[in-house]
């Protein structure tokens, strides 16, 4: 059975997967304006392994952190005032009895090639993901 599959089953409720997690969604313009939140479910969470400026993160908690922020989208424009400038931001509506993550280690350099990032990620065997994870705020 695939992943998409599992998503698919696991979604409609057939049967129950400890590695299942759901990861809300929405885009937020400058002006204020907001999309409804989206709930889309995860098996995996891919991590970055460096903040935007290229610093290592460190420690799982603080690449949860940096995964969960908001991301820049640049091209998109707001459905109501076309703003650009846009934030795409995450929360984890639920979370997984088990977490999988993936590490994202591989960057392109300068010259178009991938290279593997040498920096190490402290973890606890055992993390609070409800503390990492704040609420979103009321949907518009």
């Amino acid at each position: 059975m695939s992943a998409d599959e599992h998503l698919a089953r696991a979604s409609s409720g057939d049967y129950h997967n400890p590695l299942m997690g759901m990861l809300a969604s929405s885009v937020e313009c400058p002006r204020g304006h907001a999309t409804p939140w989206k709930n889309e479910p995860f098996l995996t969470l891919s991590l970055p392994i460096r903040d935007v400026g290229g610093r290592p993160l460190g420690t799982l908690a603080r690449c949860v952190r940096e995964a969960l922020g908001g991301t820049l989208l640049w091209d998109y424009k707001c459905d109501t005032c076309k703003a650009q400038g846009c934030v795409k931001r995450h929360w984890l509506a639920r979370c997984p009895q088990a977490l999988c993550v993936h590490l994202q280690r591989r960057v392109q350099d300068n010259y178009g090639r991938m290279r593997k990032l040498p920096d190490l990620v402290a973890f606890e065997e055992r993390i609070d993901l409800a503390a990492l994870a704040s609420p979103p705020p009321p949907s518009p």
